[in-house]
């Protein structure tokens, strides 16, 4: 779940990583600027209220790794962007994926963290954000500097696509689930 958060914290900035290149290569003024800057926002509030409601019926575990997915080809789709309206849709899509990670991932380590520990895993979680933040746009500046503003999209397709594996092989389902469903197996 950290190293999810960590996805989310680079996926939410990366748009600010790449503003002065998207806005110089289609020559963008401030407004429409502002419009790829939220998009991305827009899409998570989406995506909460939209994906959080679905994993109490088919699992947290689904709804976390459809959203790893809808990022992952969020991002992969940005950095093949056409003009900034493609790129604020492409933007908002992510942003579902990206919401529906926070709900469903936070929920998860909520679920699995015994009362002793719920604070120390809590802020361990949501470091993750951060960290991913801080590296992910250490790894942008250099990847925009030497390939341009769609190097930066296309990284974090691949550390999203990344994750898939393995969240399917080390995110359990929730609990709560999984005694209010009972699902097969």
């Amino acid at each position: 779940c950290v190293c999810l958060n960590m996805l989310d914290g680079f996926d939410v900035l990366v748009m600010s990583f790449t503003a002065s290149g998207v806005s110089g290569e289609w020559g963008l003024n401030g407004s429409q600027l502002g419009l790829l800057l939220s998009a991305g926002l827009v899409g998570m509030a989406a995506g909460s209220l939209l994906l959080a409601p679905r994993a109490d019926r088919v699992g947290r575990r689904t709804v976390v790794m459809t959203s790893v997915l809808i990022v992952s080809l969020g991002m992969l789709l940005s950095g093949f962007a056409r003009s900034y309206v493609e790129l604020a849709l492409l933007r908002a899509a992510t942003g579902v994926g990206i919401g529906g990670i926070l709900a469903g991932a936070t929920v998860l380590v909520s679920e699995y963290t015994s009362d002793k520990w719920r604070v120390t895993s809590s802020f361990i979680y949501t470091s993750g954000y951060s960290l991913g933040a801080t590296l992910g746009g250490a790894a942008a500046a250099v990847l925009i500097g030497r390939f341009g503003w769609r190097a930066a999209f296309q990284f974090g397709a691949v550390a999203s696509l990344a994750m898939l594996p393995v969240t399917y092989l080390a995110l359990p389902e929730s609990l709560d689930f999984l005694i209010t469903r009972q699902p097969a197996n």
